[in-house]
């Protein structure tokens, strides 16, 4: 409850088939800019998809894309709504990216 009154968002990675929380940040946009700094920093291979995915509200998904092409020039090859067992999870407005990093 805390955490949604000051507006605390995870962000978390798949690496290696498990899932880790990679930090928190306070706002959505904040959030973006971590995701935009993560793909800089760990280059994507652009031999396979790049895939945007979210939760009920595409929004959240179209201004990541934007800061993502206007950041790092990379474009969401797919985009896709989050299975529903994901999504029951991770609840509405999640949001995020899914792509093979360069080795």
């Amino acid at each position: 409850m805390i955490g949604k009154i000051l507006k605390i968002i995870p962000v978390i990675t798949f690496n290696d088939g498990a899932l880790l929380s990679l930090t928190k940040v306070r706002g959505k946009t904040k959030g973006m800019f971590y995701i935009c700094d993560y793909v800089n920093k760990y280059k994507v291979d652009v031999r396979y998809p790049v895939i945007g995915s979210y939760t009920r509200d595409k929004e959240n998904l179209d201004r990541l894309g934007k800061m993502l092409l206007e950041t790092n020039g990379i474009n969401l090859n797919i985009e896709e709504d989050m299975s529903a067992s994901i999504a029951a999870h991770w609840g509405p407005g999640a949001f995020g990216v899914v792509y093979i990093k360069t080795k």
